[in-house]
């Protein structure tokens, strides 16, 4: 699933989102990296979906996100 990056006009994807919140310091509480094998762990897994949902602009919620994530 993409949708549209709000300052290029291009698609973002899930996965770059999970990007931008890893490597933003004060997004730290939301997902985090558990170790070197590149795997992150979502600490905050409803706001990371409700921040997806603003970004699709439209609701979202964990269950619709862990789809996502498969």
């Amino acid at each position: 699933m993409s949708v549209r990056d709000s300052r290029s006009g291009r698609p973002i994807q899930l996965w770059q989102l999970l990007l931008q919140l890893l490597t933003d310091n004060p997004c730290q509480h939301l997902i985090s990296w558990t170790g070197d094998d590149r795997e992150c762990k979502l600490s905050d897994p409803d706001e990371v979906a409700r921040r997806w949902g603003i970004q699709k602009k439209k609701p979202d919620n964990y269950e619709k996100l862990s789809r996502g994530l498969r």
